[in-house]
């Protein structure tokens, strides 16, 4: 269980999908086809594990559309927040944690499961989906 910052009104879990290094919404992210262009893994049912964000003032907007076209992203989750990537996932709803301490991505692995608690919480479960 890793200590975090966390902007959700429930608790949401999801197959985790783990980003070395940093991404981008804005080329990095593909909204029609709800996945991650650079990795061709798709968003429906996971979790964004990534450390931190490559800047993008039209990352909001990218988020919003994954909400639109019904993506089912179910969170976020860094170690360095973005206040684009902040804005956007307040305004698509989309659970968000940040400040996770480096070693959570030392733990965690394509597949797993990690819940996101709005006490301030993000766990791994271990199990895969």
């Amino acid at each position: 269980m890793y200590s975090a910052e966390v902007v959700a009104k429930h608790k949401v879990c999801g197959r985790a999908i783990v980003i070395k290094g940093a991404i981008s919404f804005l080329g990095d992210v593909d909204p029609e086809r709800c996945a991650i262009a650079t990795h061709g893994k798709s968003l429906r049912g996971s979790i964004i594990a990534v450390e931190k964000f490559r800047g993008s003032t039209v990352g909001a907007y990218v988020i919003m559309a994954l909400k639109k076209r019904g993506c089912e992203l179910v969170g976020i989750v860094c170690s360095k927040p973005d206040p684009v990537v902040v804005a956007g996932c307040v305004l698509a709803e989309i659970p968000l944690a940040y400040g996770v301490p480096t070693e959570f991505f030392d733990r965690v692995s394509d597949g797993k499961v990690v819940c996101i608690d709005p006490v301030g919480k993000v766990i791994i479960c271990g199990e895969e989906f």
